[in-house]
């Protein structure tokens, strides 16, 4: 969890709200979530312009800049085993964003290339599920138009439907996992294959 200087930029209540949509979704493929760690809090990093990378009030992701600066900024903490959740400012474009191995490019540390980062957005409302779809791409290690058709992961709203009329209880956020999603999310992803399907998160 980033503080932005006078204080976290999230409660606690939304990131539990955040963890308990998650477990909602995925709990189709027996898929559950759990917090390993209490949140730590920490002042967002320093940037390659020298600045506190939310000094401007945004987590710029295009190009990729602050979130390098945040991964950088966890060094050795991360593990293939674990996804590292960071709730930070609002994101540039996004309420959620994922570095996963296969989003991983070239402007990291070569050591990242197996851990998972996703970034939640402070302005996203718990109706979005925005960990929920992050926690996707984790398990799945693929981008959002791998699944055609979707239903839950990605929650795509139709052309014209405005973003924030989707909400937890509509019909429209599209709350079942597909089987092919379901098998792709549990599927135990080789280590050293960056770009396969699945992921290297899921406990026995």
């Amino acid at each position: 969890m980033i503080s932005d200087g006078r204080g976290p930029v999230v409660t606690m209540q939304q990131v539990l709200d955040q963890v308990e949509r998650a477990n909602n979704a995925w709990a189709q493929a027996g898929i559950r979530v759990v917090m390993i760690d209490a949140p730590i809090i920490e002042e967002a990093p320093t940037g390659a312009d020298g600045l506190n990378i939310l000094s401007d009030g945004w987590l710029d992701i295009s190009p990729a800049l602050d979130d390098v600066a945040v991964i950088e900024a966890l060094g050795a903490a991360a593990t293939p085993a674990v996804a590292e959740v960071i709730y930070t400012g609002p994101i540039t474009g996004a309420l959620g964003y994922a570095r996963v191995p296969a989003n991983m490019g070239g402007d990291l540390p070569q050591n990242h290339g197996e851990n998972t980062y996703l970034f939640v957005a402070s302005n996203s409302p718990t109706s979005r599920r925005s960990l929920a779809h992050e926690i996707g791409h984790a398990l799945t290690n693929q981008p959002d138009l791998f699944f055609t058709p979707s239903i839950i992961f990605p929650a795509a709203p139709p052309i014209g439907t405005p973003q924030s009329t989707l909400l937890d209880m509509s019909p429209l956020t599209r709350r079942r996992v597909m089987h092919a999603t379901q098998e792709a999310a549990r599927t135990d992803r080789a280590a050293g294959c960056l770009t396969c399907v699945g992921n290297r998160l899921l406990s026995p």
